[in-house]
């Protein structure tokens, strides 16, 4: 959770998040998708 928090602090927003669309170790995991847009 550290890394969410340091995206968050630097500017990055949390653009989408898909429940449950990668099977990885067994179960299935969400993505989080996160973006920043370019200063003008």
């Amino acid at each position: 959770m550290s890394l969410v928090f340091a995206l968050e602090k630097n500017g990055v927003k949390r653009e989408a998040r898909f429940s449950e669309n990668i099977f990885w170790g067994g179960e299935f995991r969400d993505t989080v998708v996160y973006g920043r847009l370019a200063p003008k």
